[in-house]
């Protein structure tokens, strides 16, 4: 299979921007229950974002301070690093998840949702959403 075959020839001249925003508007439309996904830089910064609300900023930081809490949490007992944070909000929930390199990705579901199929379906597109980010690198 080739290169055009699996990303689509229209993709081919997308700038690695605009196929990372393509992909998160991709998860909210096709992961059931996704209302918002954004994904944040080593500094907590937005690089890509469904988010409509203008608080991008101070969620991706917010993720990225998270991530790194967590971490430290984890060293401080003596596990391994952790790779996703789950935020349980009632009706909704949040997760939160380490792409490499202080990279995060962001995703808001309700609380009704199946985690174990999210789950699935996240776990299948991060690697697609690392790659993006490695090439914008």
């Amino acid at each position: 299979m080739t290169v055009a075959s699996r990303v689509g020839e229209s993709d081919l001249d997308k700038t690695p921007e605009m196929r990372l925003q393509a992909k998160l508007s991709q998860v909210v439309r096709d992961v059931e229950g996704v209302s918002a996904v954004a994904v944040g830089d080593a500094h907590g910064l937005p690089i890509a974002s469904t988010i409509r609300r203008g608080k991008t900023m101070a969620a991706t930081a917010m993720a990225t301070l998270l991530l790194r809490a967590g971490g430290q949490v984890m060293e401080s007992l003596d596990l391994p690093t952790v790779q996703d944070i789950l935020i349980e909000g009632g009706t909704w929930n949040v997760v939160v998840m380490a792409l490499g390199e202080g990279f995060t990705l962001l995703v808001v579901f309700p609380g009704s949702a199946n985690l174990g199929l999210l789950n699935i379906e996240l776990k299948r597109i991060r690697p697609e959403i690392h790659a993006i980010i490695e090439e914008l690198r």
